[in-house]
């Protein structure tokens, strides 16, 4: 047992989780067609070149637009169960939820490449398109991408990382000014990225919270008893499900995310939808408890002893 003056040692985000950033290119086949729009440029008299141009889609592949598609799901998936972890993409995962997420990541990837297995078998077909609905543009010598072409311009992965922490790196060779203006700069970057993670938390807890205090204002019934107002039922579910989340995104240890973490289970998630619609009680009541839980979101990241 610890002694009682000897400090709590709590688990650095490195000890906490991983990161990971989602990276996807899809060869983009929209291009500007040079000749097409020089020509129109001299026969309209264009004063400025930003203002006129001639642009192509070489490719009419529904396969390629649902992988875009699904990608960008798969992208807000990610940032939805992940927090920033810096400006340069990364995402802080979890170590209680790394086994889920990489499962979902793992099936969608293999669910797009799918789809673009079907975009570059449809390449014939596209190319044929482009010569006989492109108005002969592809005469003005715009070549159709070959299938190998289009192959080495499509990528998509999710790229794992560790975070790096000051006693990571090896500092030999530095001399003691040079060490500890290192080890200055990379406690400044972890510092900084941490109130990245809780300016996260923060605004995610008050979006769910703001829209529960304005629905619960905003419904009722008027004088001739017609319902005004509406909310569905992700009203509560929202907060159920950041509610969830926060025991793992609390990777700052703040006594004030897991009070606001136990007040929304306690208080706000054991209601139903349909109990708010039929009770203005409940209503003012919930909207009540979540306008004071709201007041403590604001103590996020706080200074404390």
């Amino acid at each position: 047992m610890a002694g009682k003056n000897e400090a709590i040692k709590f688990p650095s985000p490195a000890e906490l989780g991983t990161t990971i950033s989602l990276h996807a290119r899809f060869g983009g086949g929209r291009k500007q067609h040079r000749t097409a729009t020089a020509e129109l440029i001299e026969s309209k008299s264009v004063k400025n070149k930003k203002r006129a141009g001639v642009w192509v889609e070489l490719f009419d592949s529904p396969h390629l637009n649902n992988a875009k598609n699904m990608k960008q799901t798969l992208a807000n998936w990610i940032k939805a169960n992940t927090m920033p972890w810096g400006d340069d993409g990364r995402r802080f995962v979890p170590n209680a939820i790394k086994i889920e997420l990489d499962s979902h990541i793992n099936k969608a990837i293999t669910e797009i490449k799918g789809e673009m297995e079907k975009h570059f078998g449809s390449y014939i077909d596209q190319k044929k398109l482009w010569e006989s609905e492109g108005g002969g543009l592809a005469q003005y010598g715009m070549e159709f991408p070959s299938e190998e072409v289009g192959r080495s311009k499509f990528e998509i992965e999710a790229i794992p990382g560790v975070i790096t922490e000051a006693a990571d790196v090896n500092v030999s060779g530095l001399t003691e000014e040079q060490k500890e203006r290192f080890i200055k700069d990379v406690h400044a970057a972890e510092n900084s990225r941490l109130q990245g993670t809780v300016r996260d938390v923060t605004s995610r807890v008050e979006d769910v919270l703001v829209r529960m205090v304005d629905r619960m204002g905003a419904y009722g019934k008027d004088e001739n008893g017609k319902t005004v107002g509406k909310f569905h039922d992700t009203i509560v579910g929202n907060v159920r499900e950041i509610a969830g989340l926060l025991g793992h995104f609390n990777i700052t240890n703040d006594p004030e995310i897991e009070n606001v973490r136990r007040r929304l289970v306690n208080e706000i998630c054991v209601v139903t939808p349909d109990e708010l619609r039929e009770d203005p009680e409940l209503r003012k009541n919930i909207k009540s408890k979540a306008s004071d839980i709201l007041s403590r979101v604001g103590q996020f990241g706080s200074k404390r002893d």
